[in-house]
């Protein structure tokens, strides 16, 4: 009995140290991870060559690492660097490697001096074909990234030839390639001269424009959304933003626009444009509830091409405890390009308070032209009319408002845009013509005119469809606000 007792504790006391022998093996293992050190470099040169220098994964999975896989990987470090390193320029770089086994890791440490860049001695640029005789193209060519005297860089030499052939490209010289593409390095010399010959070839243009039915927009609306006309020369660029246009219409599910340099006839390029429209009528209802005016319900009503023309319509009702008005905006779209339109407006308001009750009419028209690349100038002129009742005084107010407003706006790109910027300038007045006290009447100049005694506040114009602007008077006086419809 008392053998069958020890054996037992033996084998358990053997499982035991086996445990701690694991346990203690593991923990080695994970303490002596491989980890890889470059020195000398900096900026783009030294990520270049870290991510050249990534250790296989063979290496990496064991640990500690293993002898032989660490030896063999050692002996490529010096040829990946040098590699890694001629692109930017340096191609007398020493490499040397030096291995330090610590306690929790394996360091693997990498010193490189790059030596002497080579630099750049000359730079040819030529064009020919149609479009070396072409003075626009010649001003539009952007500047090569790489200078005489600069140190040769493989990636800068890159960017500047695609630049290069992207922009001959645009100005519809579709078949331009490059006939001679070469640097000439000396090594010994430490120098480079870099030769390019662009072949233009022949320029395409925009030839027809094909709308493919069916349609339920006509086509002198759809026109408006072109960013090029017929006969103009063909740009990739200017179809991509075409596309945009019709994207951001909100009148379109999809859109497809197909244009076939092999098509081509007497270089005119023809566009198919398929458009799959969305639903023009559209209806929005909702109820909420506001601190302001209590509970409310309101009701939109949208219509994109009224009178199968694509003139704009949209109506608004909102009712509440304290607040009612009703909008109204027909929209007609300019004829030549996608930002002229003229906008006319309807809106009534009235707002019950404790301390007055005011209900103001309102009526204005908007003229919107683009006079430029990017820019807008609009001018309006609103009409409004307020019957207002505060501390038992009752009166009428009528006013002319009129205004003009500058946009503009600029990016780099208008399909791929990195940096831009945008701005907005308004000017506006007030004129009231009209202030009906007990059914007087009288007339004043000015931006500022009330009932004798009685301050009139300023004109606020709001900033939304359905948002007037407010202000609660500290003393009982007359209100005036703007009920705006779309833009304003």
């Amino acid at each position: 009995m008392s053998n069958r007792v020890n054996g037992i504790k033996c084998f358990y006391s053997g499982v035991y140290i086996l445990v701690l022998l694991s346990l203690s093996w593991t923990g080695a293992l994970a303490a002596t991870k491989l980890e890889m050190q470059v020195e000398g470099l900096e900026g783009q040169a030294r990520t270049n060559v870290e991510g050249a220098l990534s250790p296989p994964e063979d290496l990496l999975e064991k640990e500690p690492p293993d002898d032989l896989l660490l030896e063999l990987y050692r002996r490529e470090i010096p040829q990946k660097a040098r590699e890694a390193l001629e692109p930017f320029g340096y191609y007398h770089s020493r490499v040397e490697t030096t291995l330090e086994k610590q306690p929790e890791r394996t360091l693997l440490r990498v010193q490189i001096d790059p030596g002497p860049p080579v630099t750049i001695t000359a730079i040819q640029i030529e064009l020919h074909g149609p479009g070396a005789a072409d003075e626009r193209l010649a001003e539009a060519l952007p500047p090569f990234p790489l200078k005489e005297g600069a140190t040769l860089r493989q990636d800068l030499y890159e960017e500047g030839k695609k630049k290069l052939q992207e922009t001959v490209r645009e100005a519809g010289y579709l078949d331009a390639e490059y006939t001679v593409s070469v640097i000439a390095l000396s090594v010994s010399e430490n120098a480079a001269r870099i030769q390019l010959t662009l072949e233009t070839g022949a320029r395409y243009y925009f030839g027809e424009v094909t709308f493919v039915p069916p349609l339920i927009y006509p086509e002198s609306f759809l026109g408006r959304y072109l960013a090029f006309r017929p006969g103009r020369p063909f740009s990739p660029q200017r179809l991509a933003r075409t596309q945009i246009n019709f994207n951001n219409a909100d009148r379109f599910s999809e859109v497809t626009i197909e244009a076939h340099k092999e098509e081509a006839r007497d270089f005119q390029v023809p566009v198919r444009i398929r458009l799959t429209p969305s639903k023009p009528k559209r209806f929005r209802f909702g109820v909420g509830y506001e601190t302001d005016n209590g509970l409310g319900m309101l009701a939109r009503y949208q219509d994109l091409n009224f009178n199968f023309r694509g003139h704009e319509v949209e109506a608004e009702a909102r009712i509440s405890e304290r607040l009612q008005g009703l909008a109204f905006d027909y929209i007609l779209p300019g004829t030549q390009n996608l930002d002229n339109k003229t906008i006319f407006k309807v809106g009534y308001k009235r707002e019950i308070t404790d301390t007055y009750d005011t209900q103001s009419f309102i009526s204005a028209g908007e003229y919107v032209r683009r006079i430029g690349r990017g820019r807008l100038l609009s001018g309006y002129l609103q009409y409004l009319q307020e019957d207002f009742s505060v501390a038992g005084q009752d009166g009428i107010a009528t006013m002319l408002i009129p205004g003009a407003r500058f946009w503009q706006r600029r990016y780099d790109d208008p399909v791929r845009p990195t940096r831009g910027y945008r701005y907005t300038v308004e000017a506006r007045g007030s004129a009231p013509f009209s202030v009906r006290k007990d059914r007087s009447y009288s007339v004043s100049p000015g931006g500022r005119h009330g009932p004798p005694g009685r301050r009139l506040f300023p004109v606020v114009a709001g900033t939304g469809r359905d948002n007037a602007a407010k202000r609660t008077p500290a003393k009982p006086a007359p209100f005036v606000a703007i009920f705006c419809g779309r833009g304003q």
